[in-house]
């Protein structure tokens, strides 16, 4: 196993379902709940794409039988979106109505800038029959003020992250200080908006402002949760849910963890500094 593979199972609960199974159950030991990803994206054909869906049917069989506190989140590409749309629909709404008859909540994520308006779209169509469909919008985005200003109003169950995708300078802001301006400006936004409040961040100097707008706003803790990714800043989400927040944590599984982590690291060099960073001293 190369170093790159090394390192990528720090930050991935391994290849399959057991796996990921194990780590919820760590996590929620410590009062923590999950989000649980089959990685993976882009696929091809249909047959991957049903196979795909297929995957997150066993994982919320698993949900149920092991009680576990999870829900799950889908990447629209791995469904067959790219392929066909009202393909995608249907594959993923498998999902959908499986998780609607558990109980279960559903996060839609978000990719690259060339899908972001047909995931948004395709989200919509779902919550028409399950509410607890939500979806993920990326701070770096320029239009992810306008897109936060409507989901707000429509009480969509928003997950608020940076954004990892590489873009291009006018669809995206490329500074980084510009991105967490952003992030701040978009939390406040969903914090005085309808729907349940997601924050996806690692850095406490956004996590403070943010916490201090919360209370001003005196929000529900129902109403919000801080969410970060599976091997990263792990005192942090400790410390966090010692102190009565809710956190949620992203735990990726499966066969496509290494291709996972060489293109999150190829897409930004950012990726790559963070990762090494929480992996010798986080």
């Amino acid at each position: 196993m190369g170093i790159l593979a090394f390192l990528a199972r720090r930050f991935i609960a391994g290849e399959g379902l057991d796996d990921a199974v194990a780590a919820i159950r760590q996590l929620n030991a410590l009062n923590i709940s999950a989000t649980v990803d089959n990685l993976g994206e882009n696929v091809k054909t249909k047959e991957e794409a049903t196979r795909s869906a297929d995957a997150y049917l066993d994982i919320l069989d698993a949900i149920g039988t092991h009680k576990l506190d999870a829900n799950v989140s889908v990447k629209l590409t791995m469904m067959g979106m790219e392929i066909d749309p009202d393909f995608c629909y249907e594959n993923a709404g498998r999902i959908v109505n499986k998780a609607k008859d558990m109980g279960v909540f559903v996060r839609i994520d978000m990719e690259g800038s060339p899908v972001t308006q047909l995931t948004l779209d395709l989200m919509r169509r779902f919550r028409k029959d399950y509410d607890q469909v939500g979806i993920v919008i990326q701070a770096m985005l320029r239009r992810s003020e306008e897109d936060i200003r409507l989901l707000a109003e429509e009480g969509v169950n928003v997950r608020l992250c940076k954004g990892a995708y590489k873009e291009p300078d006018s669809i995206a802001f490329p500074k980084k200080e510009d991105v967490n301006e952003n992030y701040i400006k978009l939390a406040k936004l969903l914090i005085d908006g309808q729907g349940k409040v997601c924050l996806a961040t690692h850095d406490r100097k956004m996590i403070e402002p943010i916490k201090a707008y919360i209370e001003e706003a005196k929000l529900p803790k129902e109403r919000y949760e801080w969410q970060m990714l599976y091997g990263i800043e792990r005192d942090l989400q400790k410390e966090l849910a010692n102190q009565g927040h809710n956190v949620r944590v992203y735990v990726p599984y499966g066969s496509d963890w290494l291709g996972y982590y060489t293109r999150r690291m190829m897409e930004r060099k950012e990726n790559f500094l963070f990762a090494m960073k929480h992996f010798f001293g986080g």
